[in-house]
């Protein structure tokens, strides 16, 4: 059941997860079954000339039904891995499935799988959303971009179409597809997706830029000297993408848990099994009357399969790594990135957290809190107006700040 997330997989794709098909079909299967006698009496006099067989075949073959169609993946899957020498939960289902169908009883069968299913709707769901979130990483560089061509014209490309050594140029306002250095043109960058840096960075021709950066009011021209996954955005999504598919320790400790556990419930089903079929076999005879073999097969079976449903260890192996996908998934939608499952574990016996920038506490927008006049002479008022003065017309951020704190003074005055 354990899967692993590669790069592809943060790109967002609408998919419907396939153990939800299932689950309707056993569902529906099970409705059907159970509603069908309703619906007959509904139907009255009409209903009623039904040969009451019919009831019964049509609630029998439809759980049936269900059982083979929603079973099957289930049944593949533990074939599968019992041939690779691997135990896995799906054994303890398939042979509790296998068994209620062997004992005429598919409604069982089905509700079995209703049961399995639910856990890998949940694994599922919880998949989707960590794609979803990992699908907010790989959107840091944009999906087309301006090249340059050699006489000097742009074309519109694709960003995964880019080479080494390709020129790019990115407008006012647009993200930087590559990374590079600057040929052309001066701006600033907002670099706080990666870096955390809260002021934009002043850009001229020689600086090295990253994907992802966004420009400020200039035009750049740009050299690529890496692009696609081999950015640092790239990286960081394929080092949380990584990061879900590494085992924690928890969750090698639940793999190696689950590896005897099954064998252990396995057991112990046997030794219900032949515990009752001993137990059923005596209160028959003390009774005077002694069940056949069929029969007491059948009273036995039933105690061994609910051992089966029961201990079955889906919620073992689905707990842990789910709670960490989702842990990991749910950080990095928030800008917060973890190097593996083991390292958010070890979060558990930290004591201590240090920051070295303002930008990963804060929203990244400066605001002018205080004013200090260095000449007494200069109140507040008059000093920030001077420096609006100053700074009107540029397009630094600091800049700006300065000016609309003047204006908002100047209004509420």
């Amino acid at each position: 059941m354990h899967r692993e997330i590669s790069h592809a997989d943060t790109q967002l794709r609408d998919e419907s997860p396939v153990g939800l098909y299932a689950m309707a079909t056993v569902l529906g299967a099970l409705l059907a079954a159970d509603l069908w006698p309703i619906l007959v009496d509904g139907l009255g006099s009409w209903g009623a000339s039904l040969p009451r067989w019919s009831n019964e075949w049509w609630g029998i073959r439809l759980a049936l039904a269900a059982a083979v169609l929603g079973g099957a993946r289930t049944l593949y899957g533990s074939l599968e891995s019992l041939l690779q020498g691997r135990v896995g939960a799906d054994l303890a289902v398939a042979i509790a499935v296998l068994a209620a169908i062997l004992l005429k009883e598919p409604l069982v069968a089905a509700e079995i799988l209703v049961i399995g299913l639910i856990g890998e709707i949940l694994e599922d769901w919880t998949f989707r959303r960590t794609r979803a979130a990992l699908g907010g990483l790989a959107q840091l560089t944009p999906k087309r971009c301006w090249r340059v061509l050699a006489d000097g014209t742009e074309e519109r490309v694709l960003v995964v179409d880019l080479r080494v050594g390709d020129k790019v140029r990115v407008r006012p306002g647009a993200k930087v597809p590559v990374d590079g250095v600057v040929l052309e043109g001066v701006s600033s960058l907002d670099t706080r997706a990666l870096s955390g840096e809260s002021i934009p960075n002043d850009t001229a021709p020689g600086d090295e830029v990253l994907a992802g950066s966004v420009n400020g009011t200039g035009v750049l021209t740009i050299a690529a000297r890496r692009v696609a996954e081999h950015t640092v955005a790239g990286q960081v999504a394929e080092l949380t993408a990584r990061a879900l598919a590494d085992k924690a320790p928890l969750e090698r400790q639940a793999d190696a848990l689950a590896r005897w556990f099954l064998p252990v419930v396995l057991g112990m089903a046997l030794i219900t099994f032949a515990g009752s079929m001993v137990g059923h076999s005596w209160s028959s005879r003390a009774a005077g009357l002694p069940y056949g073999w069929a029969d007491l097969f059948r009273l036995a079976a039933y105690p061994a399969l609910a051992v089966l449903v029961v201990a079955c260890p889906c919620s073992l192996l689905l707990a842990t790594p789910a709670a960490i996908i989702a842990a990991l998934g749910r950080l990095a939608g928030t800008g917060i990135l973890v190097k593996s499952g083991a390292a958010l574990e070890r979060l558990a016996g930290i004591d201590t957290f240090c920051f070295d920038k303002t930008g990963t506490l804060t929203p990244g927008q400066p605001e002018l809190v205080t004013i200090v006049p260095l000449d007494p002479s200069l109140d507040e008022t008059s000093l920030l107006k001077l420096a609006a003065t100053v700074e009107t017309g540029s397009d630094h951020p600091l800049a700006v700040v300065i000016v609309a704190a003047a204006r908002k003074r100047r209004t509420a005055t």
